[in-house]
């Protein structure tokens, strides 16, 4: 007989086919994809269960990735470059660790002669606003993966 999940406040923690096993990968397992002019993701992980995915991100000097905003937490690292979020004072370097509540509308800039690589996991939707604040669109992880089997 296979092992019983536990289960608690409706969640399966372990023995469950709905979980996403553990992995590691080395080095580029996937290709870099272009999303927006002058960027590039690599992606790592689709959690479709959870609607979360991870991402390096790579973005040639002087791009902009529009301006959204996140409904779920964002972690990243700085791995190169300088950026900033438009509507905040600080800039990211290589090793920088960003923490981004879900709420906050923010525009992506990259400083400097450099190209920007940072990665983050990013837990849940986001949407894409135009210059009113108004949503022009949607990205998850379920379009992400159908985006990147094109």
């Amino acid at each position: 007989m296979p092992p019983i999940p536990f289960r608690e406040n409706n969640l399966i923690y372990k023995n469950s086919p709905d979980m996403v096993p553990g992995f590691a990968m080395d080095g580029p397992v996937s290709p870099w994809i272009p999303t927006e002019p002058g960027i590039e993701n690599r992606f790592h992980l689709f959690d479709l269960n959870q609607n979360h995915f991870a991402v390096t991100v790579r973005c040639a000097p002087g791009s902009v990735i529009a301006r959204h905003y996140h409904m779920g937490a964002v972690l990243g690292y700085g791995l190169q470059g300088r950026w900033k979020y438009k509507e905040y004072d600080w800039v990211a370097v290589p090793g920088t660790f960003i923490y981004e509540p879900p709420g906050e509308a923010h525009t992506l800039v990259i400083l400097g002669d450099e190209p920007m690589i940072s990665y983050f996991h990013v837990m849940g939707p986001h949407i894409q606003l135009d210059e009113n604040d108004h949503q022009v669109g949607w990205v998850e992880a379920f379009n992400l993966l159908a985006y990147a089997r094109q």
